[in-house]
């Protein structure tokens, strides 16, 4: 009897153990969220670098990805409809499994127009006692030179069209408020390129070369009726800028970059 309680002890233990461990990914069970989208980015400097577009705007990484800008729908029998970021396609493939691990699944999407997916792989991840989310399941790919991340059970991690719209909200009324990262500054065209110039002396010098080698640099408008608008040139005259580190991931190894994302900010209507 003994003997038999140890064994049903023990039984209890694993079947908890697979629980709180995790196991390959079978992606048609859930409904998939996009958490972020990266890929390079080339600015109007000349200069390049990987940049992810996430749930959530700060004054340094001003753009944002809902979940309908991009989807990812895998059917039971493996069919698989998926939007790009920033395309009006529907592609329709098909999802193939290339082997398991003890807790990650690789993957292959083939779309009918012959394209495919690279490096493709999910996860779920089991039971918590201190979540109140039971399972998480992440999944990852790149497709035409962007690394696409989708989750379950995330939620803080994504956005519907609705939080997208009251978190824009909340970022313009950050950047017309006196709180937040913004510093004054004043913009001058040369030659060769252009200078920023600071109300205030940063590492000794108070102006930085806007097309020197290795920069990320960034412009956007933010209209009088608060429509944040890209750049693809530079504007002479006063502006509110953010000097950041950046850190940049190629695969290989990670660079430590600097940053510029310059705002012209238009009086209110």
């Amino acid at each position: 009897m003994r003997k038999i309680k140890i064994l049903l002890l023990i039984s209890l233990v694993m079947a908890i153990s697979l629980l709180l461990c995790s196991c390959p990914c079978y992606p048609s069970l859930f409904k998939w969220n996009i958490t972020s989208v990266t890929g390079e980015i080339t600015f109007i400097n000349g200069n390049s670098a990987r940049i992810s577009r996430s749930h959530y705007r700060t004054e340094t990484h001003p753009l944002a990805v809902h979940q309908g800008m991009t989807y990812l729908d895998i059917k039971w029998n493996n069919k698989v409809i998926f939007k790009p970021l920033d395309s009006d396609e529907e592609l329709i493939g098909i999802y193939e499994v290339d082997y398991h691990t003890d807790y990650r699944t690789f993957f292959t999407i083939t779309f009918e127009n012959g394209e495919k997916t690279e490096n493709g792989n999910a996860a779920t991840h089991g039971l918590d006692p201190r979540d109140i989310n039971p399972f998480h399941a992440y999944m990852t790919f790149e497709f035409r030179g962007m690394v696409y991340s989708f989750c379950v059970g995330y939620d803080e991690d994504t956005l519907t069209e609705k939080e997208y719209e009251e978190d824009y909200e909340r970022f313009i009324s950050n950047l017309r408020s006196e709180d937040n990262m913004l510093q004054k500054g004043n913009i001058e065209l040369h030659s060769s390129g252009a200078r920023i110039y600071a109300d205030f002396l940063y590492n000794n010098r108070e102006y930085d070369e806007l097309y020197r080698e290795g920069l990320i640099l960034r412009v956007l408008q933010l209209t009088s009726d608060n429509q944040l608008i890209m750049l693809d040139e530079l504007k002479e005259g006063k502006c509110m800028f953010v000097h950041y580190v950046y850190y940049d991931h190629d695969y290989s190894n990670t660079k430590m970059r600097e940053g510029y994302v310059i705002y012209y900010i238009d009086p209110l209507q």
